[in-house]
């Protein structure tokens, strides 16, 4: 059975759309402001699969 690759924007659109008008255009606002470094982005991700308890540890 394949399972979906995650999308970081498609779960940001998600999240965006539960947030009231004003939060949404922050949001909009700081996404069209900032440039993220992929070592940022990766860091984040990491962060995310810690919450998510989806992180792995190497074994040994």
């Amino acid at each position: 059975m394949a399972v979906a690759a995650f999308n970081t924007f498609d779960a940001l659109s998600a999240w965006g759309k539960t947030l009231p008008a004003w939060q949404r255009c922050l949001l909009v606002r700081l996404l069209e402001a900032a440039e993220l470094s992929q070592d940022a982005v990766d860091e984040v991700f990491a962060e995310y699969l810690l919450d998510q308890g989806l992180a792995c540890t190497k074994y040994g």
